[in-house]
């Protein structure tokens, strides 16, 4: 038996069995190879259906390749454009053109510093979600005082 686990949460996911046969037998690679392609296809066509999962796998990639922007943005824009091209399956070109589009919105963040003062792509896309999280918490604030009113 195997579990899935999430470190943030601490949370293990249901048990699924796992079994192993050593036939002795060598298979092809390639066809292993195009066997795991297809599964791929299959897993994404089922993590689309998933919010949390899809979530998951959303932020993951984003952050797997918040690496690639380290030195330069647009190199790190071009990696991803070639990334995208590169890609066949279509849950996947989905998440890495929604990544793209997030990632050149943060590119197009400017902030007032010092002069030859920048902030770095990283800690662009640690702010970016910010102004959401505001626009949320007015509106929930906005509701309250309606409800204030109302009663």
């Amino acid at each position: 038996m195997a579990y899935g686990f999430n470190p943030e949460t601490r949370q293990k996911s249901k048990a699924v069995l796992i079994q192993v046969y050593q036939t002795g037998q060598k298979e092809d690679t390639e066809e292993v190879f195009l066997r795991l392609l297809a599964l791929k296809d299959e897993l994404l066509a089922d993590i689309q259906k998933d919010a949390a999962r899809y979530s998951f796998l959303l932020r993951s990639t984003e952050q797997s390749l918040l690496k690639h922007f380290t030195y330069n943005e647009e190199e790190g824009l071009e990696y991803l454009r070639r990334r995208l091209e590169k890609e066949s399956a279509p849950a996947m070109r989905a998440i890495l053109q929604s990544i793209l589009s997030k990632f050149e919105k943060i590119k197009d963040m400017n902030f007032d510093l010092k002069p030859g003062k920048r902030l770095w792509f990283f800690q662009k896309y640690c702010i970016y979600p910010i102004p959401v999280q505001l626009i949320v918490m007015l509106d929930i604030l906005q509701r309250f005082q309606n409800m204030d009113h109302t009663q």
